[in-house]
């Protein structure tokens, strides 16, 4: 069974317009713990993606404040989007070929639906791996008969 990013994304899509402040912008980003924000334009038009890291690491703001810096000029654009229906796999080899950490994911009239992030994949991975965990539970057993097997072969029997 292949994966689709529709399985894997965020479908609640929070976007915020230009011009924006990144104090604003933060605060939206602290409540809904979110690390990206889709930045809007004037017509609704996705136009770049903000991420904490984009801004979180402002050390020296040379007298502003976060009050007095707005999202474009620390958004990353253009936006990089995928399909829905995109096997995980090509996402995740598209965000380290990108080297990016979000994608807007878009539905088959090219609509913006949701965002997939490497947190979101993390999760995924975490639930693939404890179902994985499950079958591993024979892996003991399977040593054992394998080591009793090669014990018995190497014995001659």
């Amino acid at each position: 069974m292949i994966t689709r990013t529709r399985d894997v994304m965020t479908p609640k899509l929070v976007t915020i317009p230009v011009g924006t402040s990144l104090a604003e912008a933060q605060e939206i980003m602290d409540e809904n713990r979110f690390r990206h924000l889709p930045v809007i334009d004037e017509g609704g038009i996705i136009v770049g993606v903000l991420s904490a890291r984009d801004y979180g690491q402002l050390s020296d703001l040379d007298g502003f404040s976060l009050e007095d810096l707005t999202v474009e000029y620390f958004m990353n654009a253009p936006v990089e989007y995928v399909s829905e229906d995109m096997p995980v796999r090509n996402v995740i080899f598209k965000m380290l070929e990108k080297k990016i950490s979000s994608l807007v994911v878009a539905d088959e009239n090219d609509i913006a639906v949701g965002i997939i992030t490497t947190d979101d994949l993390l999760w995924h991975l975490a639930h693939v791996l404890k179902d994985n965990d499950r079958d591993a539970s024979l892996l003991p057993l399977t040593q054992t008969i394998g080591g009793l097997a090669s014990t018995l072969s190497s014995s001659g029997i």
